[in-house]
């Protein structure tokens, strides 16, 4: 394969993360110029979970929102971000209450 043939291609890798912890990471080698919907649908393991609702879900690159019609660079991570099950502040709030009542009990 020539080298100009490969320059024409870039690697990019999607990942996500499921509610049970599981990793799903895929390479795909794809024309320059792709978007990250590009990326998506190229997919073999990512378009088969159920989970994922591409138009709601928020996906990134290397923790920065994109869209889906942004274009993607050599060696660019896709992210697919889950909503979150619980807002951070809420949980940080019932656990300093468990922590000052477990303190409470020791006195």
């Amino acid at each position: 394969m020539s080298a100009n043939r490969i320059n024409q291609n870039i690697n990019i890798t999607i990942v996500y993360i499921d509610e049970s912890g599981s990793l799903y990471n895929e390479e795909i080698i794809m024309p320059k110029n792709s978007t990250i919907r590009d990326a998506l649908y190229f997919s073999k393991n990512i378009l088969s979970i159920k989970s994922i609702d591409y138009l709601s879900d928020n996906i990134g690159v290397f923790g920065k929102l994109k869209k889906l019609d942004s274009e993607l660079y050599d060696n660019d991570r896709v992210e697919i971000y889950r909503k979150l099950l619980s807002d951070p502040r809420d949980s940080r709030l019932i656990r300093l209450t468990k922590q000052r009542k477990t303190k409470q009990n020791k006195l």
